[in-house]
């Protein structure tokens, strides 16, 4: 499970060339231990790319998911009555 705060966006993020957009991209990863090792006893700090990418590196019992996930938040001002 990932939890993260609520985030607060003001005027100042819209940083898009109109000055009412913004794009924000966010990286998820685990944070996989060094001394984490896969079924070949090859610990992570030691891995080959390629390796890391096969994953299954694990350390007391945790198995570790090399795979990295992006969010994309996507601001816009949109044009409203008051």
């Amino acid at each position: 499970m990932l939890s993260v705060g609520q985030p607060t966006f003001t005027f100042e993020h819209l940083n898009g060339a109109d000055k009412r957009t913004g794009r924000f991209d966010y990286e998820l990863f685990e944070v996989i231990p060094d001394d984490a090792v896969n079924a070949d006893g090859v610990r992570w700090d030691a891995a080959t790319a390629e390796q890391k990418l096969a994953g299954g590196f694990a350390k007391q019992g945790m198995t570790y998911d090399s795979t990295r996930f992006v969010a994309r938040v996507d601001l816009k001002i949109e044009a409203s009555p008051l």
